[in-house]
């Protein structure tokens, strides 16, 4: 793979972990 590819794939993973975090934490809060 390219790094390009890795790069992508990372800020993929982070964006979609970022999202589930955000809906994990209202409900565990709330």
């Amino acid at each position: 793979l390219e790094v390009q590819t890795l790069f992508l794939v990372a800020i993929y993973l982070i964006k979609v972990y970022a999202k589930v975090k955000l809906k994990i934490i209202p409900k565990s809060n709330f």
